[in-house]
């Protein structure tokens, strides 16, 4: 294997699984009628929300192809999200490296910790400047 393989595996098995009830709750801020149901039009939010990034052509081949309007239940939501992570988990060590090529400004094969930084921080990640200093 390649070093770059063996970065790649390393950090996709330190990605925290949900649980069912972590699952469940972040399923609950998407109920808002207090009903215990989402309308299937929210599926893609809910999923996103749980850090997945499917397509809609995805979502329908996970199983659902409803009504945007029909509300659907915990019980039909979590196979369909399940389904949806396990097919998330196919992302090839090429396609993880490619990602990062888009912030090697300098072409030389690493990021490094002042790009890593930027890149974070541009995105949105708000970062301890303690942390952020010590690098």
């Amino acid at each position: 294997q390649t070093v770059q393989t063996l970065i790649y595996s390393n950090i996709m098995s330190r990605m925290p699984e949900l649980d069912t009830e972590e699952i469940r709750d972040t399923f609950r801020l998407f109920d808002i009628r207090g009903d215990e149901k989402i309308e299937a039009r929210q599926i893609g939010e809910v999923v996103r929300a749980l850090g997945l990034n499917p397509t809609e052509a995805e979502i329908k081949k996970a199983g659902y192809d409803k009504q945007p309007d029909t509300r659907i239940t915990f019980e039909t939501f979590l196979p369909i999200y399940k389904d949806l992570a396990k097919n998330a988990d196919k992302v090839k060590p090429e396609q993880f490296i490619d990602g990062f090529r888009v912030f090697d400004k300098d072409q030389n094969g690493t990021i490094s910790a002042a790009e890593l930084r930027h890149l974070l921080t541009s995105l949105g990640r708000s970062s301890r400047t303690k942390r952020w200093n010590s690098c």
